[in-house]
């Protein structure tokens, strides 16, 4: 299984993908990080496997497998999701106003990352195995605000809806849910994005804002194809840990221990 989570620059996507790792208490259910599914995925080849048998110090193995991913594995991959998903590929490429408005280099990095998220899709959900899921917390979902939130005055609504309709319906999506406030005042805290550092404010606030309606449409367009849960992650850490925790006895069917609420997002709920 594939998780992804997504949400504003501050709103503690990160954070809580790190998280959902602790509530995995069923033995048949292993959660791993992006990084550790790459090692998991990457052991499995033939590479991999030579590695396993003559490096036993798992440091060691665990660098030599980064390695065989990063050099042999990830580009099969990206490959492979270029050539799988087209249509995306076309739209990104034709649609993205990161590529007309940032420079090319910068523009390079995002599409490079696309690529990368794709191509990390592809192997979690054609080569884990049953019992093993991989958490993305800067997966295919989350993208779209790399692609579309930059710099634009009026955010492109019906590209960012197509770019969401044409990507791969697998797994569940967690939002993060903040108010645009408090996500600031956090992002502040710990340094605006490099890319957000040397710009003015109405620059900061146009790309929050569009951030913020991306994740709104990620929510509606995305409900009819997938599992999508929103935790409100403005508030004390122990509510939204909990919520995080109900929405793991829901994804993994386990007992839910936690009486906070938990609002999985359906059609009705996306119409209020």
């Amino acid at each position: 299984m594939l998780i992804e989570f997504t949400g504003i620059v501050g709103s503690g996507k990160s954070s809580l993908a790190e998280k959902l790792k602790e509530f995995s208490e069923s033995e048949r259910e292993e959660i791993l990080s992006s990084s550790e599914a790459a090692e998991r995925v990457a052991g499995r080849t033939a590479s991999g496997i030579i590695i396993k048998t003559l490096l036993p110090i798992k440091t060691l193995q665990r660098k030599a497998l980064r390695r065989v991913f990063a050099v042999t594995t990830a580009p099969w991959a990206r490959g492979a999701f270029k050539n799988s998903h087209a249509v995306l590929i076309r739209h990104v490429l034709e649609t993205s106003p990161a590529r007309r408005v940032l420079p090319n280099l910068h523009w390079k990095i995002i599409y490079k990352l696309f690529l990368e998220a794709g191509g990390r899709t592809e192997l979690f959900m054609n080569r884990l195995k049953t019992g093993e899921s991989a958490v993305m917390d800067e997966g295919l979902v989350h993208r779209a605000i790399n692609l579309y939130a930059w710099e634009t005055e009026t955010l492109d609504e019906p590209s960012v809806r197509a770019y969401f309709r044409a990507l791969p319906g697998v797994g569940p999506v967690i939002i993060a849910q903040c108010d645009l406030e408090t996500a600031l005042q956090r992002a502040r805290q710990r340094g605006l994005p490099q890319r957000l550092r040397d710009k003015d404010e109405s620059v900061v606030m146009r790309f929050m804002e569009n951030s913020t309606r991306i994740v709104e449409i990620a929510a509606e367009d995305l409900v009819t194809r997938r599992q999508v849960y929103i935790i409100d992650n403005s508030g004390s850490i122990s509510d939204s840990q909990a919520r995080l925790k109900e929405t793991a006895a829901v994804i993994w069917g386990k007992p839910v221990e936690a009486q906070l609420e938990l609002q999985a997002v359906d059609a009705a709920l996306i119409q209020k």
